[in-house]
């Protein structure tokens, strides 16, 4: 019970990114007069998400992820924007190197910190170290690990919880909506993560949280 609270707690901050994911390309491919598929929206949710593919394998395991994933390479804005729209272009022209530059570019304003006051990126790395929050500059080390934020922040309603799946429900909603996919779809998707965030939220007490 515990492996499995611990996999949909994970799934919660990941609302947002993922629906402004999929806004995002219905946005642009709507901009260049192009058709989206389901697939475009999915591909567009994974690269909102990319730079937290470092804590999968945790996340995966059931286990907690122990330190402040912002620090590895995949939360250098630099290094993974860079190559990341190089692939996009080469597989999906311009069109996609544009949906790979904002939606990356996206998470990484998301994850400076605009509610916690101690979360931030190295945006100039390789060239400083230095982590920037919208709060100033601050310590990796002075950030709790990734399970005891998701501890403070995401297993029961906070304001953070409260307002990003508030927003993220929305985009994912409205997303499904903008396109031709099946009227249900924009009903049952947002209407599961829904479904996902009550059960993390009751059931915190019977797993020992």
């Amino acid at each position: 019970m515990a492996r499995i609270h611990l996999l949909l707690t994970n799934m919660l901050p990941a609302i947002l990114d993922v629906g402004v994911g999929m806004l995002l390309v219905v946005i642009v491919l709507s901009a260049f007069d192009l058709p989206i598929t389901g697939w475009h929206l999915m591909v567009g949710a994974i690269l909102a998400l990319l730079p937290d593919i470092d804590i999968i394998p945790s996340i995966l395991a059931g286990r907690s992820t122990p330190f402040d994933h912002h620090t590895s390479l995949w939360h250098r804005p630099i290094l993974v924007i860079a190559l990341s729209v190089a692939l996009a272009y080469v597989l999906g022209g311009a069109p996609w190197a544009v949906i790979a530059f904002i939606c990356l570019l996206w998470h990484f304003v998301h994850d400076t910190g605009w509610v916690d006051d101690v979360t931030g990126i190295a945006w100039l790395w390789p060239f400083s170290d230095r982590f920037v929050s919208w709060y100033g500059l601050y310590t990796p080390d002075s950030y709790p690990d990734h399970h005891e934020w998701l501890e403070l922040s995401w297993v029961r309603p906070t304001l953070l919880s409260v307002g990003e799946i508030t927003l993220g429900l929305a985009a994912v909603g409205l997303s499904l909506y903008w396109t031709d996919l099946h009227t249900s779809a924009w009903v049952l998707l947002p209407s599961a993560l829904l479904v996902v965030t009550l059960i993390v939220w009751l059931t915190k007490d019977i797993v020992g949280r």
